[in-house]
């Protein structure tokens, strides 16, 4: 069900179900309860799903379940707005070797993952004539492609970087980005959230020596292609 905000009582049928593809891009019609209030939000408050502020004190199964009584923010695929999406998919991975595999197209170790135009999907900006959320977190000059915030272009965002470089932040400031035409990677293993709990842009971190393979800055991983 949705239930527009601000009116609680007042709801409609989804007009489809969320998809895979929904959760990857943050447009699910899940929420986030930390950013901003809304109807929606402070229900995910009162049945204790604000996984970004503490742990859990229930697993991914009863959370899946909780989220299933909750109303939508937004009829999926219509929205842009950061949820709770990727905790539903339950993503464990080894970052740094998930990020080396994204900047190898799809390889790791000699061995194929998943395939090159996989990859080049995931990594480019499908959101097309979606609606972005209040707090449109990758940001000026940005889309959302499957799971990163994709670079558009040169000029309209605030951190340099190259056009087609891709990234991910975690509310309490972990993150990583993807450069492919520098062959570089880069992922930082932080606690501490941004003002208002959002996280700092990952392209805050880069510096003059991002270039060196070898360069380490304390709380990083920085590894060239």
């Amino acid at each position: 069900m949705i239930r527009t905000a601000p009116a609680p009582t007042g709801a409609a049928a989804a007009p489809r179900e969320m998809t895979v593809q929904d959760l990857l891009r943050h447009t699910s019609g899940l929420t986030y309860a930390p950013f901003g209030r809304s109807a929606v939000k402070d229900e995910y408050a009162k049945a204790d799903i604000n996984p970004g502020l503490r742990q859990l004190p229930f697993d991914l199964s009863e959370m899946a379940s909780r989220l299933g009584k909750m109303p939508l923010a937004f009829a999926p695929g219509t929205t842009w707005d950061y949820s709770i999406s990727t905790d539903v998919l339950g993503l464990v991975v080894d970052s740094l070797r998930f990020t080396q595999m994204l900047l190898n197209g799809g390889e790791l170790d000699g061995v194929r993952i998943v395939s090159r135009k996989t990859i080049e999907y995931m990594s480019s900006d499908p959101l097309g004539p979606i609606g972005r959320g209040p707090a449109y977190l990758p940001g000026p000059g940005h889309g959302f492609g499957l799971g990163f915030a994709v670079r558009n272009g040169s000029g309209e965002s605030a951190w340099y970087g190259s056009p087609g470089d891709y990234y991910r932040g975690g509310c309490a400031g972990t993150a990583f980005w993807v450069d492919p035409k520098e062959r570089l990677v880069a992922v930082w293993m932080m606690q501490g959230p941004g003002p208002g709990g959002a996280p700092p842009p990952p392209q805050a971190g880069r510096s003059s020596s991002k270039r060196d393979p070898a360069a380490r800055t304390p709380g990083s991983n920085t590894v060239g292609g």
